[in-house]
C-alpha cells in the first residue's frame, strides 16, 4: 500500500514541476515573436561597440585570386618530421642509480 502512495506522490510532484516549468517558460516576452535584440534595450558602451564592429565585419570580402597565382602554387612545404624518442625516467626526482642520496 505504501508503494502505491509513494508512486502517486512521485507522479504528482513530477507533474507539478512540469506545470511550473511550462508556466514560467511560456509566460516570457520571447513568445511574442520579436527577436531578442529588439526586446533588449541598448546595453553598455562595450556591447554597443561590439555589435557595431560585428556588423562591419559581416561586409568584408576577401580577394582569393592569390590562390590561382603561379607563385603561390610554386610554394613548397618545408615541414620537418618529428622523430619519436624514448621517454625519460618514470620518476625524474628519484636519485640516480649508482649514486648515494644527497647529504
Amino acid at each position: 500500500m505504501t508503494f502505491l502512495k509513494n508512486n502517486i506522490r512521485t507522479v504528482g510532484v513530477g507533474l507539478l514541476i512540469l506545470a511550473a516549468g511550462w508556466y514560467l517558460l511560456s509566460g516570457s516576452d520571447a513568445s511574442s515573436g520579436a527577436p531578442v535584440s529588439e526586446l533588449a534595450g541598448p546595453g553598455s558602451v562595450a556591447e554597443t561597440t561590439f555589435v557595431e564592429l560585428a556588423a562591419r565585419l559581416g561586409s568584408i570580402d576577401f580577394d582569393t585570386t592569390i590562390f590561382s597565382n603561379e607563385r603561390f602554387s610554386a610554394l613548397k612545404d618545408i615541414r620537418t618530421e618529428i622523430v619519436p624518442e624514448a621517454s625519460g625516467r618514470v620518476d625524474p626526482f628519484a636519485p640516480l642509480s649508482g649514486q648515494g642520496a644527497a647529504r
